[in-house]
């Protein structure tokens, strides 16, 4: 789901691949984001990071950047209580 293969799509209308690598880098930049600030491990932190686009309290800044609503979605006790959620 996190992961893009460069040799395995036909790229249909030009240009499409570049965005969507760029897309797939963003969640994982954030992903890692969520590994930080949580101190939890990578599938934890998908974990939350589906909790979270399921609340809508993620927003894409173009195709580049994944940010929060607020900025306390990204403190500790928060992101432990979405993986709660999760689980």
């Amino acid at each position: 789901m996190y992961s893009y293969d460069r040799r395995a799509t036909n790229e249909k209308i030009p240009g499409t691949r570049d965005v969507a690598e760029r897309m797939v880098r963003a969640e994982n930049e954030f992903i890692e984001t969520l590994m930080q600030f949580g101190k939890i491990s990578k599938p934890d932190a998908i974990k939350v990071y589906n909790v979270y686009k399921k609340l809508k309290v993620i927003k894409r800044q173009g195709v580049d950047r994944i940010s929060v609503k607020h900025g306390q979605f990204l403190d500790r006790e928060v992101i432990l209580r979405a993986l709660a959620q999760a689980s």
